[in-house]
């Protein structure tokens, strides 16, 4: 049972574009297929087990979310025992980004 509680105010149009977002994102996530995610986990795996280097970028503001991935990877991810994830933003680095 989905009981919603009383709203503490009359529905305004901010309160429209956030229920609109909300089903958006709902339809979008229902859509990514669950076995695409593994396969990029397993390519990221075999990248870590051969000494691979994974590259990430971003356009616009997702230059910022390619760095906060590839920091993710390489540090949040290291276990002992195994060999780290080597991970590069393309948008940390000028050079790298306008030599391709």
């Amino acid at each position: 049972m989905n009981v919603q509680p009383p709203p503490l105010h009359e529905p305004s149009a901010a309160d429209a574009v956030c229920i609109d977002y909300m089903k958006l994102f709902n339809t979008l996530i229902s859509a990514i297929d669950p076995s695409a995610i593994g396969r990029a986990a397993d390519m990221v795996r075999r990248a870590r087990d051969t000494g691979g280097l994974v590259y990430i970028c971003g356009n616009g503001g997702s230059a910022s979310t390619a760095t906060h991935l590839a920091n993710d990877l390489a540090k949040a991810t290291k276990t002992p025992g195994m060999p780290p994830i080597r991970a590069l933003s393309m948008s940390d680095n000028n050079s790298w980004l306008t030599a391709l």
